[in-house]
């Protein structure tokens, strides 16, 4: 009898994205075989992207796409990523309805050093997650969990948010991140992001593509793990009142109540 041979993960390609300050009829690319730095002449600010994809019948699959500065052909998604910013957090929302009421939980991964120290291993830990009690119907709860996000954490955490410049990996709103990134569309409501924030979009789905995925998929993991529990023993819930137009209110779980047990990870990289 044979046995089931085992699926093959569809082969990665990383791209190079920028886009011209205007209308062109041509453009010019300068590489330096010394540093492997690669640019658009006469770039659009803020338009330089470095994106994980693989091929789908119907459409490419994008697995990570990080707004860059600079981009290096010789390093990988992850190493790029890595010499652009100088901390991450990472953060899924996911949401079930749960006797009646629809709930959504924001679970957050993050990095307690500067990138720049890490050397072939980079560690990050679980942080914290949010109950969202009633997202209004249309609005996207990813977004809601982003701007708790900020309102708790961002003038609150180790980093110097002004000097450091902070990832926020995400796996919603793909095609509005150039928008946001620029301060030209607001993240949440009217709130544009932070001058030294970018959001940097990831798949949940494929763990191992990059430190992005492998962050993001720790924060689903997580939430799928409390909503899974609120099902099957559902939590005495106070009534929400901190919470605005888009939903009644949020409330905070620490580590020991979730399952599965959150904890520090580990993801290993080609330093470069």
């Amino acid at each position: 009898m044979g046995s089931r041979s085992k699926k093959l993960k569809k082969p990665r390609q990383e791209y190079y994205y920028a886009t011209t300050a205007g209308k062109v009829t041509s453009f010019k690319i300068e590489f330096d075989p010394r540093t492997g730095q690669v640019a658009l002449v006469d770039s659009a600010p803020n338009s330089e992207r470095v994106t994980k994809e693989y091929h789908r019948k119907n459409k490419d699959k994008i697995t990570t796409s990080a707004p860059i500065n600079k981009f290096n052909i010789t390093h990988d998604a992850t190493t790029n990523i890595i010499h652009n910013f100088d901390h991450l957090f990472a953060i899924d929302t996911n949401t079930a309805t749960i006797n009646g009421k629809t709930i959504s939980v924001a679970s957050i991964y993050y990095m307690k050093e500067r990138l720049i120290t890490y050397k072939n291993i980079i560690q990050f830990d679980y942080k914290i997650s949010y109950l969202i009690v009633n997202p209004k119907q249309g609005i996207n709860p990813e977004t809601i969990g982003w701007n708790i996000l900020f309102k708790r954490h961002y003038n609150n955490e180790y980093f110097e948010t002004t000097k450091y410049s902070l990832g926020v990996i995400v796996d919603s709103e793909l095609g509005k991140h150039n928008a946001i990134n620029n301060r030209l569309e607001p993240f949440y409501g009217n709130i544009l992001l932070p001058s030294n924030v970018k959001l940097i979009y990831a798949s949940a789905d494929n763990p191992n593509d990059s430190l992005a995925t492998a962050m993001i998929s720790l924060c689903d993991r997580v939430s799928s793990g409390i909503l899974e529990n609120l099902r099957t023993t559902p939590l005495n819930l106070p009534i929400a009142t901190n919470g605005d137009e888009n939903f009644d209110g949020y409330f905070f779980l620490y580590p020991n109540d979730t399952s599965p047990k959150p904890g520090v990870t580990k993801f290993n990289f080609t330093s470069g």
